[in-house]
């Protein structure tokens, strides 16, 4: 092919943001009832800033080609945002009930979508409350920053996500948290629900997640949640969740854990599936001066050397009610004895080592069998023609693929 200057001609993009709303700061200045419906922001570039670029975690500070801030009812509907060299939309600052709905973000420099700020408002007019991301297809991030997150909400209230596809991820695909830590949080009542995490990680940084929670910010709730294919941990309560529910997710094919605790207290573990884990199913890390969280009515099921648990799962816990089966092999519970020296130590009373009977857990197919032990230990049979987008994506299907500038690596487990 010729590639000489008369056949091949380059128009770089100039702008990294594409699209402001931002209202004033004062209560009576703010930005209110915009709808922006089928449009597109493509081609925005970033400039690497006179001192590097360096931020320690989501790469946060890199901004959005999308921004929206001081702003109450902005809806973005069906509208895409591709090629751009940070993330694809912020909703910063003292947005309140804003909406993204069967929005396409795609081929992006960062993360996707940032929801809220990064440090705690300084009043109420900054807070951040009521925002929604529905039906949204979010794929090929980190093409620029490897560290952007799929959905990232900081500081923010009332936040939910449901219903979207976060795939192609460089990093973790829905994380939950202002902060690290038991320290004062406002934020809160955040909702991740019946979303579809896939592809996660490529072996370019430690701690990749499918969704990830930190911070004592109560009542945030991740349910029903199809996760799978990642290099990394499927769900992860990190530093500091406290009070997070953790209900009815399906979690299969990582290379960590299904389910991974860092620290945390009174988180609720239940109704899950966690299938198909690497070395280890389950992994808590830190064992505190407080109850950490309570794992019940969970199936978890795997084959091939992998092992069931790490870490101490016997102190300031509470494990009861779950069916665990290892497919081709025997499980051994924490402290190296079966299920009946477990529950002479006082933890797994109720539970079961016995095959589910799944159709095809290999293959991910969780449908269970009429007559499953699993049901009569109180599990609900995962739903999972309820997971993912509503609406079939219209932009991203006419791209070609989006190649990843990083080795691949593991990212197809």
């Amino acid at each position: 092919r010729d590639w000489s200057s008369d056949v091949c001609s380059s128009d770089p993009p100039r702008l990294d943001t594409l699209l402001a709303l931002r209202g004033g700061a004062a209560e009576s200045k703010r930005l209110a009832h915009v709808r922006l419906e089928g449009l597109s922001f493509e081609h925005g570039a970033w400039a690497l800033p006179t001192l590097g670029q360096s931020f320690p975690r989501g790469d946060l500070n890199v901004g959005a080609a999308v921004t929206v801030s001081a702003a109450s009812v902005v809806t973005l509907v069906r509208c895409g945002v591709r090629h751009v060299g940070r993330y694809g939309v912020a909703l910063g600052a003292g947005t309140r009930e804003c909406r993204l709905e069967g929005c396409e973000l795609v081929d992006l420099g960062a993360g996707g979508v940032m929801v809220g700020t990064a440090t705690a408002p300084a009043d109420r007019i900054t807070a951040v409350r009521g925002n929604v991301l529905r039906d949204c297809t979010i794929r090929a991030t980190g093409r620029v920053h490897p560290g952007g997150i799929g959905v990232w909400i900081g500081h923010a209230d009332r936040t939910v996500v449901e219903r979207c596809e976060v795939a192609d991820v460089t990093a973790t695909g829905i994380a939950v948290g202002g902060t690290r830590g038991y320290a004062a949080n406002e934020s809160g009542a955040n909702v991740v629900r019946s979303n579809l995490v896939h592809h996660v990680g490529y072996d370019l940084r430690s701690g990749a997640a499918g969704i990830a929670t930190s911070g004592a910010a109560a009542g945030v709730v991740v349910e029903g949640n199809l996760v799978h294919n990642v290099v990394g941990h499927g769900i992860v309560a990190d530093e500091g969740s406290s009070a997070v529910v953790f209900r009815g997710n399906v979690v299969h094919r990582t290379v960590g854990a299904g389910f991974r605790q860092v620290s945390g207290r009174g988180n609720v573990v239940e109704k899950n599936v966690f299938a198909s884990g690497g070395e280890w199913q389950l992994v808590r890390d830190l064992v505190e001066d407080h109850t950490a969280l309570t794992f019940e009515r969970n199936v978890v099921w795997w084959s091939g050397d992998g092992e069931l648990a790490d870490g101490d799962w016997s102190k300031r816990i509470v494990v009861r009610s779950n069916l665990y089966w290892h497919d081709g092999g025997k499980v051994v519970f924490p402290g190296g004895g079966d299920l009946a020296a477990r529950q002479a130590s006082g933890q797994d009373r109720g539970s079961r080592v016995a095959d589910p009977g799944f159709a095809d857990p290999a293959s991910g197919d969780f449908t269970l069998a009429a007559d499953s032990p699993a049901l009569a230990l109180g599990f609900d049979p995962p739903d999972l023609s309820s997971i993912g987008r509503i609406t079939e994506a219209s932009l991203a299907p006419l791209l070609p693929e989006v190649p990843s500038p990083w080795q691949i690596g593991r990212a197809h487990v």
